[in-house]
This record gives C-alpha cells, sequence and structure tokens, in this order.
C-alpha cells in the first residue's frame, strides 16, 4: 500500500508531456527487459517461476532478451486500477521503441514472452497478436523495483 501512494506521487509529479530524450537503450542501472519464454520445457532455457497476483506460481523456460526498454524510452507512466482493484502499470513509449516492441510481440505472436525488471520476472504474458500504439501495460511488478524505475524516468525528464 506504501508503494503505491509513493509510486502515484512520482507519477503525478511527472511533467505533461514527457518526452523522451533519446531513443536508445542508456546505461541506467535499471530497465524492463523482454525474453522469449515458453510454458513448456525448452533445453536451451533456463527455468523460472513467476508467482502472480493471486499468490499461485507458474513455471516458464526464459531465453534471451529480445528488447531492453530504458527509462530514457518511456515519454509517460501511468497507473491504473482493473475491475478487481488490481493495479497496472502504463509505460508509455517513445515512437522508435513502439515500433520495435510492436515488431517483437508480431514475432512472438502465440508464444510467451517473459518481463523482468532488474534480476526479477514478474510477468510472462502469451501474445496472440502484435502490440501496438506505444501503451505497455505491465502486472504484478515489485513495487520496490517499479520505484525505482519510476524515479529514474523522473530523473531523466527534468
Amino acid at each position: 500500500m506504501v508503494y503505491t501512494f509513493v509510486i502515484a506521487m512520482l507519477l503525478m509529479s511527472l511533467p505533461e508531456p514527457v518526452h523522451a530524450m533519446s531513443s536508445n537503450p542508456d546505461s541506467s542501472d535499471i530497465a524492463i527487459h523482454i525474453h522469449e519464454a515458453s510454458a513448456e520445457e525448452q533445453s536451451d532455457y533456463s527455468p523460472i517461476n513467476i508467482e502472480g497476483p493471486d499468490g499461485t506460481s507458474e513455471a516458464f523456460w526464459v531465453g534471451d532478451s529480445v528488447m531492453t526498454i530504458a527509462p530514457s524510452q518511456v515519454q509517460k507512466l501511468t497507473v491504473e486500477t482493473d475491475n478487481s482493484g488490481r493495479h497496472r502499470f502504463v509505460v508509455h513509449v517513445d515512437d522508435e521503441t513502439e515500433q520495435e516492441f510492436t515488431a517483437v510481440t508480431r514475432d512472438a505472436e502465440g508464444r510467451h514472452l517473459a518481463f523482468r525488471l532488474d534480476e526479477e520476472f514478474f510477468m510472462a504474458p502469451q501474445i496472440f497478436e502484435p502490440i501496438r500504439g506505444g501503451r505497455i501495460v505491465l502486472f504484478n511488478v515489485p513495487g520496490d523495483l517499479l520505484g525505482r524505475f519510476t524515479e529514474e524516468v523522473w530523473e531523466i525528464h527534468q
């Protein structure tokens, strides 16, 4: 609950609109990494467990990183609440990153992508169609990592 309040305060303090300073990933300590993933065992992938919002854990096998979203590529951050009261973290990215993300999700159609912030994997949705629009909705993000990422974006855009 405290993390939600702190994150909301940081998000509200971002200037509007926020324009990315650079379209290239930076050397930030924290970034969103997107990996190839599978719900079935793959010999060349590493096993991980991702805990869902309901506390259950699901096994995935994770491969190479296919994309990184650095704080400098973020134009805007928002927090939304779904119908069940769970928070969603929405990352709005610049045009170049949007095109790359659309291509990554197009290539992953029918498969899973695992999302990692710092060293912690937090979700691995199955991709049913290319995701367009530059709006990436993240669920189940650990509060401490979300706070660090938000602070990094805020510092870049000051």
